[in-house]
C-alpha cells in the first residue's frame, strides 16, 4: 500500500511543491515508512513508502543527466530478465525496481509497460521533451488517478489526494453515480467531475499534442499444438506456483484470506509447498459463522492450512454483518464502492496487521479466470467430435438437473452465431447479435428514476463502457471480457484502498499477467468441460491439495449472512438511510419506491430479494452522500 504523487506543469512554470505535499498528507497510511521527494524541470514527484515490500528505496529516481524522473509504486516479477536485457544485473540484485523502470522507459519509451510483469503504477517524465508516460498493470492491482487541466497534470494513488489540492473542485459526477446505482460505473470515471482513473492495462501519454489514454496490453494467443488435459493442468499449476512465489518473495510478511473455495486453498497449498523449499512463511485467516453453518468454510480451509503447515486463524463473523458498525465504518471519500463484506474485511485486516503481516493475499480473480462463466461445447465439438460433445452435454444435464434440450439451447445455440461469424467480419454486428441472444442488458433497478436514467443515457453508457474483446474464438472472447471487466478492476482497487488504510498491501496470484495470458491461450473447453466449474483448476491441484479438500472445495456463499444483516439486524440503520434520502433529493431514485421494495425484501419476496445487490449499491451511495456531500 505504498503510493505516488506526481505534478507537472504544461506552461513552463514549476509545480507547487506544497500542493504535492498536501496530496501526500491526505494519505499518511501509504507512507508509514516515510516519503521521498524529487523535483525536475517542470515536475515534482513524491513516493509514499508503505514498507510492506522488499524493494530498494530509490523511488523517485532521476537519470544521471537530470533529464528524466520516474516515480513508481511497483513490484516487478520479471526483475532479473529486465535487468539482463537492459545490461544492469546489479539492479536485480538490489531489487531496485524504480531504476529498472527508468532504464526501461529510456530503452523502449511508451512501449516500456508492455515489457513489465507484476503489479505496478508508475509515472515517467522527460523534461527535455516535455513528455510524460504513466501506466498501470493489466489487472489494475495498483491504483492511479489523474486530473488534466490546461496548465497542469496531477496524478496520485487516491482520488482524495487530488481533492486536497487547492482549486480542485469536488463536484460529483452525476452520470457516474447513476451508473453506480445501475451496477456499471464506467471504465475511467470516478465519483468526481474532472478526476479520472487510469484504467487497468492502459497508459497515459502527455506530449505537445495533449493528453491521451490508450490500451497497451492485449493478450496474445496462438493455437499451438493440441495437448492432453493433464498437460494444461500442469501448465496452470506451474504458472500459479510462480505467481504465488513472486508475491511471497516480495513481502515483509504474508497473509491470505482463506475460504473453502478452490482459488484461495490452491494459493495456500502452493505456499506450503514453497515453504518446504525455503520460501517465506504465510499466515491464513478464515471467516467463521457459528449461527449460519451454511456460510461456514472452516472444515476445508483448516484441513488445507494444516496440511500446508500454515497457521490458520478463525475470525468469528456472526456479528460482522453489513452496516454492523455504522456509522463508524462506511464509505471513504474516494467514492461509494463498498463490499458487503467490508466489516469482516476490516476485522481481518486489523488482525493481520497485529500479526505482522504486510501483504494480505486473496484469490479474487480466480472465479473470472478459471470459473464456469464460459462453457465451450462448440470447441469440444471441433476438437473431439460430436460424440464427445454429446457426452459432455449429457453429463452437464445429469449434474445440474437441467434437461438436455435446455442445456443445448443455452450453451450451444445461443453461442452459435458468435462462433460461426468470422472473427474479422463486422465485429460490432456480432456483438449486438450476441447481446440480443443473451437477453440484452440487465434491467435497471426498479427504484431508479426513469427520467434520470434517460437524461444520463444509462443503457448506452453502460454498453459503451464494457470491454469488447477481439481475441479469436467466441468462447475465448467471452472469457477475456469476463476477466477484463472493469468492475473487477474496480473491486481490486477498492480492496487495495481498504487494506491500505490498515497498512497492508493487497496481492492476488490469480491476477498474474502470465497466468491470464496462459489461460486465455488454452482451448476454452478444457477449463470447464461439461460445465463443471473450475475442472482444470481442480485437476491442476491433484497431488498438491489433500484429496478430500480438492474434491470438496467449493466457495460457500455468504449471502445469508449479508441478507440477515441488511434485512433483519441492520434494518433500523437501513430505514434511517431511506428516510430523507439524499440520492432521492438529487433526483436519482424514488424514495417511496425504495421503501416499498425494501418492505418486500424484508418479507422475503423472491422477486424483491433478487434486487438486494442493487439495493446495497443504493445504501453505499446514500452513506457516501451523507458523509461527504450533505
Amino acid at each position: 500500500m505504498s503510493g505516488l504523487i506526481f505534478a507537472v506543469r504544461r506552461d513552463g512554470r514549476q509545480p507547487d511543491l506544497d500542493d504535492a505535499r498536501r496530496m501526500a498528507a491526505e494519505a499518511p497510511h501509504r507512507a508509514r515508512a516515510g516519503a521521498r521527494e524529487r523535483t525536475l524541470e517542470g515536475a515534482v514527484a513524491i513516493h509514499l513508502d508503505g514498507g510492506q515490500e522488499r524493494i530498494a528505496p530509490t523511488s523517485p529516481v532521476t537519470d544521471r543527466g537530470g533529464r528524466r524522473l520516474v516515480v513508481a509504486d511497483a513490484r516487478l516479477d520479471n526483475r532479473r530478465e529486465l535487468a539482463t536485457t537492459l545490461g544492469r544485473p546489479d539492479l536485480a540484485e538490489a531489487r531496485d525496481d524504480a531504476t529498472l523502470l527508468l532504464q526501461a522507459v529510456d530503452r523502449w519509451g511508451d512501449e516500456a509497460p508492455t515489457h513489465l510483469l507484476g503489479d505496478f503504477a508508475f509515472v515517467a517524465w522527460d523534461a527535455a521533451r516535455g513528455h510524460l508516460l504513466a501506466a498501470r498493470d493489466p489487472m489494475g492491482m495498483r491504483p492511479l488517478f489523474y486530473r488534466a487541466e490546461p496548465a497542469r497534470l496531477l496524478l496520485a494513488s487516491e482520488v482524495s489526494q487530488l481533492l486536497a489540492v487547492p482549486g480542485v473542485p469536488s463536484a460529483v459526477n452525476e452520470r457516474a453515480l447513476m451508473a453506480h446505482l445501475a451496477g456499471n460505473a464506467g471504465q475511467g470515471w470516478t465519483a468526481y467531475e474532472g478526476i479520472r482513473r487510469l484504467p487497468a492495462g492502459h497508459r497515459l501519454v502527455l506530449d505537445t499534442s495533449g493528453v491521451r489514454v490508450e490500451r497497451f496490453w492485449q493478450p496474445v494467443v496462438g493455437e499451438g499444438r493440441a495437448r492432453r488435459p493433464e498437460e494444461y493442468a500442469e501448465q496452470l499449476r506451474d504458472t500459479l506456483t510462480q505467481a504465488v512465489a513472486d508475491r511471497l518473495d516480495g513481502s515483509t510478511g504474508a497473509g491470505l484470506l482463506l475460504s473453502g473455495g478452490l482459488d484461495s486453498i490452491s494459493i495456500a497449498a502452493l505456499a506450503g509447498t514453497l515453504l518446504r523449499d525455503g520460501a517465506p512463511p504465510m499466515r491464513t485467516y478464515t471467516f467463521t459463522y457459528d449461527e449460519l453453518p451454511e456460510c461456514d468454510e472452516r472444515t476445508v480451509s483448516h484441513a488445507v492450512a494444516s496440511a500446508a503447515g500454515l497457521p490458520n486463524t478463525w475470525l468469528p463473523c456472526d456479528d460482522s454483518w453489513p452496516l454492523a458498525d455504522y456509522p463508524d465504518l462506511g464509505t471513504d471519500r474516494d467514492g461509494p464502492d463498498l463490499f458487503r463484506s467490508y466489516v469482516s474485511m476490516h476485522g481481518a485486516a486489523a488482525r493481520a496487521l497485529d500479526d505482522g503481516v504486510g501483504v494480505l493475499m486473496t484469490g479474487q480473480h480466480g472465479d473470472q479466470l478459471v470459473g464456469s462463466g464460459v462453457t465451450d461445447y462448440l470447441g469440444r465439438l471441433r476438437a473431439d467430435g460430436p460424440l464427445a460433445a454429446w457426452r459432455d452435454l449429457a453429463a452437464h444435464s445429469a449434474r445440474t438437473g437441467l434437461s438436455r434440450r435446455v442445456v443445448f439451447e443455452h450453451y450451444v445455440l445461443r453461442r452459435l452465431p458468435g462462433a460461426v461469424w468470422p472473427d474479422d467480419r463486422l465485429p460490432a454486428v456480432r456483438r449486438r447479435l450476441r447481446s440480443m441472444l443473451d437477453g440484452g442488458a440487465p434491467p435497471l433497478p426498479p427504484w431508479l428514476r426513469a427520467d434520470a436514467a434517460r437524461e444520463h443515457r444509462l443503457p448506452e453508457v453502460i454498453g459503451r463502457s464494457a470491454l469488447r474483446s477481439t481475441l479469436p474464438g467466441e468462447a475465448r472472447r467471452v472469457r477475456h471480457e469476463i476477466v477484463g471487466d472493469h468492475q473487477i478492476a474496480r473491486n481490486s482497487e477498492t480492496l487495495e484502498r481498504r487494506f491500505a488504510r490498515h497498512g497492508l498491501r493487497h496481492a492476488d496470484p490469480w491476477s498474474d499477467r502470465r497466468l491470464v495470458e496462459s489461460v486465455l491461450a488454452m482451448p476454452q473447453h478444457i477449463l470447464t468441460p461439461a460445465g463443471e466449474a473450475k475442472w482444470l483448476a481442480r485437476e491442476a491441484m491433484r497431488g498438491v491439495l489433500p484429496e478430500s479438500a480438492r474434491v470438496a472445495a467449493s466457495k460457500a456463499t455468504p449471502a445469508p449472512h449479508y441478507d440477515r444483516g441488511i434485512l433483519d439486524r441492520g434494518s433500523a440503520t437501513v430505514r434511517s438511510l431511506l428516510d430523507g434520502s439524499r440520492a432521492a433529493a438529487r433526483g436519482y431514485v424514488d424514495e417511496q419506491a425504495l421503501h416499498e421494495w425494501y418492505d418486500r425484501m424484508v418479507a422475503r419476496e423472491p422477486a424483491a430479494t433478487a434486487h438486494i445487490g442493487a439495493f446495497w449499491r443504493f445504501l453505499t451511495l446514500e452513506d457516501w452522500l451523507r458523509r461527504y456531500h450533505d
